[in-house]
């Protein structure tokens, strides 16, 4: 329910839920002095990097007719993330956004989604895309949007969303982009093939890794969706009715976080 794209009634609950999630999905930069022995000034090294979500959504469609960015929720208003990305960068250095790519059926009112996530690390400048699902392409119909597979595909990316976000993103922006291609995350159980749980859990398994290190966030998200499951409902249900303890759970939750190995990889452009 709190991740339902239907906003033909308003804005739609994965709008609200995204929005109460990016007030606390955040942490900032920390910094320490070490020593580096006599007679020489302490030396500042990083220890926690800097990173929030933002709920400016990149969307994508495949529906006859219409171009693929901007895109709606379902219908209504666009959202231009490319448009909006140089406001983005100069907010924040490091930070999360949701994707969501929409496959519009013939008749043009039905429709699948896929929710998958984003990252841009400023001092690096590069893009990080992760699908939960990798490279696997038989793990949903999406992937047979007419209009992401009429992208040419790029080196080892099978994944036509990877595909199409490289014709989107590459001419426009020019940053390097890696993309997941790793074994896909574990789906949970009770909820097989759920692509907005595995996201968000891949968002708080970059909460929980100090240096944004990719493997580590990966490993808590693989963790998650075995052993806390209904934390990470629960936690999605209370940011989407906006309950006042939202926050003080989170910060619970986290410290109960451990690793499951996942063999991950990504493949650059």
């Amino acid at each position: 329910m709190q991740f339902n794209m239907d906003n033909r009634s308003g804005d739609p609950n994965v709008k609200k839920t995204l929005e109460s999630l990016s007030k606390i999905l955040k942490r900032p930069k920390k910094e320490e002095r070490i020593n580096q022995g006599e007679k020489k000034p302490k030396r500042k090294i990083v220890v926690q990097k800097s990173i929030e979500l933002t709920d400016f959504p990149l969307i994508i469609q495949s529906r006859i007719g219409t171009v693929m960015h901007p895109a709606p929720y379902f219908e209504g208003r666009s959202y231009d993330f490319i448009r909006a990305f140089p406001l983005l960068k100069a907010r924040h250095q490091n930070f999360m956004f949701p994707i969501f790519a929409n496959n519009f059926k013939e008749d043009g009112t039905t429709f699948e989604s896929h929710m998958f996530v984003g990252l841009w690390i400023g001092s690096e400048e590069t893009f990080y895309i992760i699908d939960p699902n990798g490279n696997d392409v038989a793990r949903n119909n999406i992937y047979a949007g007419r209009v992401f597979v009429d992208f040419p595909r790029t080196g080892q990316l099978i994944n036509p969303l990877y595909n199409s976000l490289v014709g989107l993103l590459k001419p426009t922006l020019g940053y390097k982009i890696r993309f997941y291609t790793g074994e896909p995350l574990v789906c949970p159980t009770g909820s097989p093939r759920n692509c907005s749980y595995r996201s968000l859990m891949i968002m708080l398994g970059l909460m929980a890794s100090p240096m944004l290190d990719l493997r580590e966030a990966l490993e808590v998200a693989n963790f998650l969706a075995v052993n806390k499951f209904s934390q990470v409902k629960t936690l999605s249900m209370k940011a989407f009715r906006h309950e006042r303890n939202t926050k003080n759970f989170l910060k619970d939750f986290i410290q109960t976080f451990e690793r499951k190995n996942i063999r991950n990889k990504f493949n650059s452009v």
